[in-house]
């Protein structure tokens, strides 16, 4: 061994990773033979790539880091490097899954799901416990994407086998933040197979998992998982109260929402979904009452929902949310008899319409339609205002 050339290249490369420099420790590891490279430094450089990767999602420095992790598990065979040769494997798994999202097909997204079977094989025993659950809520997280992208629902059924198994390897005090991820990506899972054939039970099983999951001491570093989680509980709660009628589900669902609505701030990408679910619970317990009081609420989330939108940065959503408040402003004015909601339900539709025509959006005939109907609406209100 030449340690004249080795020595100053294996200083550069614990200099680059002390220094949390990740692309240039990979491309000094990639300057050096495997048999010049210590066993342990292979893990820390895919370790800190996939860490350091996350931040900006830089999909260069993920495919760096699957190259070193495949020589890495070559390099690494045998039962003494086992478990080394594992957690490679999972965060070759997690940037393998990070480039999958930058893809529409599937490749990607099994070689993913790959890695972290792999990983699975050498990660087991009580010392490896947490990383073995890490990696199964990351397996399952890959899996359930596979199914959206295959329209399969079977892919779902492997993960939420593998997302039970985790939950028994972690616990709510031990291990919260994990304990609640696995406990919500569970419990939605749950709740979107039993949608497939309304299945009540199923549905039951994942609002169990959901408030298990709630049950996590409150600390301010995981607020906005325990937000996640409250929203599709909230959602889940919506289904079966809707279902079966039962206001105490709804009232609850609404509970949630709130509470999840409260915590994600404007800037949050779930801030806009949040008040949009929110404002569904608030008209799904409108429904058979007369109370205008829920309308105006449901009005309100949506509007909020759209303070963080426009036309340019995020069409599509706009268009929706806009046509929605238009449509529960016209129910709101039948519901209220005010003159007034009547008239800003016209106004919301009419840019409602002036966007799907320059979008060109195939809902164009649906929103000129319910625009129809709240001139209609508004005229006639005009009139019996008038009247009387």
């Amino acid at each position: 061994m030449n340690r004249s050339r080795n020595i100053p290249a294996l200083r550069a490369l614990f200099d680059a990773l002390q220094a949390g420099r990740m692309a240039e420790a990979l491309e000094r590891l990639a300057e050096l033979s495997d048999s010049e490279v210590i066993a342990d430094l292979w893990l820390p450089c895919v370790q800190g790539a996939v860490m350091t990767a996350r931040g900006d999602d830089d999909t260069d420095l993920y495919a760096a880091a699957v190259e070193a992790a495949e020589r890495a598990v070559e390099v690494l065979r045998g039962p003494d490097h086992l478990a080394r040769a594992g957690l490679i494997e999972r965060y070759a798994g997690e940037a393998m899954h990070a480039l999958a999202r930058h893809d529409t097909g599937t490749d990607d997204l099994l070689a993913a799901i790959d890695h972290y079977e792999r990983a699975l094989t050498a990660l087991r025993g009580e010392t490896h416990r947490a990383e073995r659950a890490e990696a199964l809520f990351r397996h399952g997280c890959a899996l359930v994407d596979l199914a959206d992208r295959e329209e399969d629902p079977r892919p779902s059924e492997r993960a939420i086998a593998g997302w039970t198994e985790a939950l028994t390897l972690v616990s709510r005090t031990g291990e919260p933040r994990l304990f609640l991820k696995i406990g919500t990506e569970l419990g939605q899972a749950l709740a979107r197979l039993s949608a497939f054939d309304d299945d009540q039970e199923r549905l039951g099983q994942a609002i169990a998992v959901l408030e298990e999951a709630l049950t996590v001491a409150r600390q301010p570093e995981i607020a906005r998982s325990l937000a996640e989680a409250r929203m599709v509980l909230g959602m889940a709660l919506l289904r079966r109260g809707k279902a079966k009628d039962d206001s105490a589900d709804l009232d609850r669902a609404v509970a949630m929402l709130e509470a999840a609505a409260a915590t994600f701030g404007r800037k949050d990408a779930n801030w806009g979904a949040a008040q949009n679910n929110l404002a569904i619970a608030h008209l799904v317990r409108a429904e058979g009452r007369d109370d205008p009081g829920p309308i105006r609420a449901a009005v309100a989330a949506l509007k909020r929902a759209q303070s963080t939108r426009t036309p340019r940065t995020d069409p599509r959503n706009w268009l929706g949310t806009q046509r929605n408040i238009g449509a529960a402003l016209m129910t709101l004015a039948e519901r209220s008899g005010d003159p007034a909601s009547a008239e800003e339900a016209v106004a919301a539709l009419e840019l409602a319409e002036k966007q799907a025509l320059e979008a060109e959006s195939p809902t164009l005939q649906d929103v000129r339609e319910g625009l129809a109907r709240a001139r209609t609406l508004a005229v006639r209100m005009r009139a019996t205002s008038g009247a009387s």
